[in-house]
């Protein structure tokens, strides 16, 4: 980053320096619980333990009025289970799924303020789902020192003894491609084969992108533990999904390495009542731009232009890096042209996000307009 930093150094337009972030804040009204600073801007609901809103701003000036809302519609996948942006999605091997955030509860969850002051916002909320099987706590924060960052800790505990496939800390994002990077190579897709695909090298990085309008959203794991496997999603609205990550809590998104619709009718596996999943820690980073923006700073250097960054970024990674396929394609390290979409290497009609009109098609490789 500090070379690209360089590069446009010499070539940036000159322009005023950035205004300062704005400082976090925690705000309540009504059942929205509302966590922002110039850079991201979150809306958790009390009555539902959902992510409703979840919206980047890449120059944090604080204007979230023509960002994108990244969090997943309420009422999408799985059919059913209303869950926003961030939940504990439960797969019951019975050929159903259900989550913490799929009913409306009769008054407010109760939460706990940790920080609300001008370096640092954050707050954390506990829930049980409806079937009394998993309780779970989850913690929001934003402080000045990463202002571009979201920070999420999650705890699980079986509230009782259940069966299930699966459970997992699940982000459920309105931008449907996909992208995942892993000790093994990277992988990406968008609404391929069943929806979901899942890995059991660790994961390194995700993130999800969407075409202009729709932004993008990076998730790095941080320090509290890795989790034993994890799963994408890729975006196959026929089966109600858009892009997002699964994280294993319980259970196992089996078969690895396969697209599926679901893992709900896999295996079960028995929880016992007060058994701890393992505790994990996101750094979220969403943006109103179909790139991810963890690397850049809040404040860039003198003639350099967040506008050109922000280009040469959203060039990049909505195209060429999105098109990695080291991860399948093990050890030859495949690249395709542009993004893997409905179980091809190429995005379909042969455009991709970057510029919708124009693909590099092969053979020969020329660049072809499309309407």
């Amino acid at each position: 980053m500090l070379a690209l930093l360089s590069l446009l150094a010499g070539v940036a337009a000159h322009g005023a320096p950035p205004s300062p972030p704005l400082s976090p804040s925690l705000s309540l009204l009504g059942d929205a619980l509302t966590l922002q600073n110039g850079f991201v801007r979150m809306v958790f609901n009390l009555t539902r333990f959902s992510v409703d809103d979840l919206r980047g701003r890449f120059f944090g000036d604080g204007d979230f009025s023509a960002s994108p809302n990244l969090a997943g519609d309420v009422g999408s996948t799985p059919p059913g289970t209303r869950r926003g942006a961030i939940s504990i999605v439960t797969s019951s091997g019975l050929g159903f799924n259900y989550s913490l955030s799929d009913v409306d509860r009769a008054s407010p969850l109760p939460f706990t303020v940790i920080s609300n002051t001008s370096t640092s916002a954050s707050f954390t909320v506990a829930a049980t789902d409806n079937y009394g099987h998993v309780s779970a706590t989850l913690s929001f924060g934003l402080d000045a020192a990463s202002p571009r960052r979201l920070w999420v800790n999650s705890s699980a505990s079986a509230a009782g003894a259940f069966s299930a496939s699966l459970v997992a800390l699940s982000l459920h994002l309105a931008a449907p491609s996909a992208q995942g990077w892993y000790a093994r190579g990277a992988r990406q897709g968008m609404r391929m084969g069943g929806g979901y695909v899942s890995a059991a090298s660790p994961l390194q990085r995700f993130y999800a992108l969407g075409s202009g309008a729709q932004g993008g959203c990076e998730v790095l794991l941080g320090a509290a533990g890795t989790p034993p496997s994890s799963y994408l999603q890729t975006g196959n609205r026929a089966f109600g999904v858009e892009g997002g990550l699964g994280l294993t809590l319980w259970g196992s998104p089996a078969p690895f390495d396969q697209w599926v619709g679901g893992f709900d009718t896999a295996p079960t596996t028995a929880i016992n009542a007060g058994a701890q999943a393992p505790a994990l820690s996101l750094q979220v980073f969403p943006n109103d731009f179909a790139a991810p923006p963890s690397a850049v700073p809040a404040t860039l250097p003198p003639g350099v232009n967040m506008t050109d960054v922000a280009s040469i970024l959203i060039a990049a990674h909505g195209s060429a890096v999105a098109a990695l396929h080291s991860y399948d394609f093990s050890p030859e390290v495949r690249a395709a042209p542009c993004l893997a979409h409905d179980n091809t290497q190429c995005y379909a009609p042969l455009y991709n996000f970057y510029v919708r009109r124009w693909c590099l098609r092969a053979p020969p490789l020329v660049g072809v307009a499309y309407p």
